[in-house]
């Protein structure tokens, strides 16, 4: 239908269609889309719906912005998630629990049962490519 012009992390350009890209950040979009004069254009009416009220629009732009924020508290299933070792462990004493500790004795258990790393000691040369 109507594509536009994103530019992605790493600074390439390329183009995407404007349904794809919205559905991907609604907000970026809307706003685009209002600050752009869009909104009663053809490809582009979805965003009306986020922009109806400037409440909705503070609201989503809010939501986008925690859930792409690495230091904002993440939930998984009711249950939070850690960022670090340290704060799962945090975890565990706060909420008496030892779930995320047996996570992380699993994990190391089995990283050490299959040989995933192994030391080959100081005066060993790295394979090539390393």
């Amino acid at each position: 239908m109507f594509d536009v012009l994103v530019q992605w992390g790493d600074h390439t350009q390329s183009f995407a269609p404007v349904h794809v890209i919205a559905e991907d950040n609604p907000v970026a979009c809307a706003q685009y889309a209002k600050e752009n004069d869009l909104l009663n254009t053809r490809g582009w009416k979805h965003c009306k719906s986020l922009l109806r009220t400037e409440f909705s629009y503070n609201t989503a732009l809010t939501v986008h912005k925690q859930a792409f924020n690495p230091h904002s508290i993440k939930f998984k299933f009711g249950l939070q998630v850690p960022c670090t070792p340290k704060e799962a462990f945090e975890l565990d004493s706060k909420l008496r629990q030892t779930k995320w500790a047996d996570a992380v004795y699993t994990e190391l258990n089995q990283i050490h049962n299959y040989e995933t790393c192994k030391n080959l000691g100081k005066t060993t040369i790295a394979p090539e490519g390393y």
